[in-house]
């Protein structure tokens, strides 16, 4: 690389990281630290993509902030990419709601062009704002001056009209759209199957573990990963997974479920007697349900940790891994889990 000085540090954490790579599957991880000036970026892409390349796998380069995505993709590998003999294919990879749909597109604008001739003289020009707006749009993803990739349009799209015109797993018919071949979210999916790196966030890798991986990003057995921004990780993980639990509201559903569970056999006495069997078994389980959760509230009640970050003496919850009150936890949001989904099974019955 040109005017490129080695520093031994970024030499050291790049053989690290080779070395790494080269180990059994299950033991192919590590945790750098260094600080501001190592060259750490370059460090790992030297180590990680002689490694990947070595191993012909795919490299999934995740980080936390757009700015360093951006950083990796202008700068970053191209300027990597010409040390290297052979051509280096990098891609970014984004959520789908980033990506125009270019079906969705054609029939906002013959909808706006409709609704224009119905309404009064405020309702059309809305109308007509829009639509002309969203032929705009078209007729610059008609012409390939813009890829369908929101970030890259220089004019912003407001967002009621791109919450209309995005695509979406819901409304998406996949290789049956018209659409398919020049769909911006499946050319970057093509683009993506035969990339040596790609450029993710932790949002967009932890969505893809949660749909059992390989859907949104390639296959995690196929791939080595990389954390960049590694200390945002392990909050990213808990904004992602967590799940919040209103004991009020809980019990409120409880009372309310019992009372109308009490009518429904007599509404429906002409069903089998099965039935009226199954509504007692789900009337019966719901006190088990009430229980568990006023032991769980107890707990969390009583612990002076809670009481403590609700005061604000602490400010750092991720000490509760570290705290009895997890362990104490486990066997009644167990109990918990097991109760709930048997409630669960009754009602999908229904």
């Amino acid at each position: 690389m040109p005017d490129f000085n080695a520093r031994p540090q970024q030499v050291e954490m790049s053989q690290f990281i080779a070395d790494c790579m080269k180990r059994p599957a299950q033991q192919r991880m590590a945790v750098v630290e260094a600080p501001t000036g190592v060259g750490k970026t370059l460090a790992y892409l030297a180590g990680a993509i002689t490694a990947a390349l070595a191993n012909k796998k795919m490299l999934v380069i995740s980080t936390a902030t757009v700015n360093l995505q951006q950083q990796l993709m202008q700068k970053d590998l191209p300027l990597f990419a010409q040390s290297l003999e052979e051509p280096l294919k990098f891609v970014q990879a984004k959520g789908r709601r980033r990506y125009l749909c270019p079906s969705k597109l054609v029939s906002f604008v013959e909808t706006e062009q409709q609704q224009e001739l119905g309404f009064d003289v405020d309702s059309k020009f809305a109308h007509a704002q829009q639509r002309q707006q969203a032929a705009k749009i078209l007729q610059q993803w008609d012409t390939q001056a813009w890829d369908g990739d929101r970030d890259s349009r220089k004019e912003t799209i407001v967002p009621e009209i791109w919450h209309q015109i995005s695509t979406d797993s819901e409304g998406c018919a996949g290789k049956s759209c018209s659409k398919f071949m020049r769909c911006p979210y499946y050319m970057v999916k093509r683009e993506m199957a035969t990339a040596n790196v790609v450029v993710a966030n932790h949002d967009l890798v932890l969505s893809d573990a949660d749909l059992g991986g390989g859907l949104v990003l390639p296959n995690p057995e196929e791939v080595l990963f990389v954390f960049d921004e590694a200390h945002n990780l392990p909050q990213k993980a808990l904004d992602h997974a967590a799940k919040a639990l209103n004991f009020v509201q809980i019990y409120q559903t409880a009372e309310i479920a019992d009372s109308v569970l009490k009518k429904i056999p007599k509404l429906l006495a002409h069903r089998q007697h099965d039935f009226g069997y199954m509504l007692m078994e789900l009337r019966r389980d719901l006190p088990a349900v009430v229980s568990i959760l006023q032991q769980i509230e107890t707990l969390l009640q009583s612990d002076q940790l809670v009481k403590d970050v609700i005061n604000g003496k602490v400010s750092e919850p991720r000490i509760f891994w570290q705290s009895e009150l997890v362990q104490a936890l486990l066997v009644p949001c167990h109990s918990l889990y097991q109760r709930a989904n048997v409630i669960y099974k009754h009602y999908a019955v229904f």
